[in-house]
């Protein structure tokens, strides 16, 4: 499995969100909550997630934007941004 940190995020005024990663060895991101529609999940969903070797997943929660694993760890759930698949 690919480490991939999350080194900071920032959120413009045009509610536009960049998230600066460490590791870009992806091939493809997959944009899931947008501004028209939003995605939440629950821990027990993401436990699921979590199983899968081959992609991660950014979550935006009241502990900041951090990945499924980080998440899963914490026992929170949130809203689903984007799967980063490798």
């Amino acid at each position: 499995m690919v480490n991939i940190n999350i080194i900071k995020y920032t959120i413009t005024d045009k509610n536009q969100t960049y998230i600066y990663m460490q590791n870009n060895n992806f091939t493809k991101i997959m944009w899931f909550s947008k501004t028209s529609e939003t995605f939440f999940i629950n821990y027990e969903e993401l436990k699921k997630l979590c199983n899968t070797k081959k992609c991660m997943f950014i979550l935006s929660t009241n502990n900041g934007v951090i990945t499924n694993i980080e998440a899963a760890n914490k026992k929170v759930g949130g809203k689903l941004l984007a799967g980063i698949f490798y």
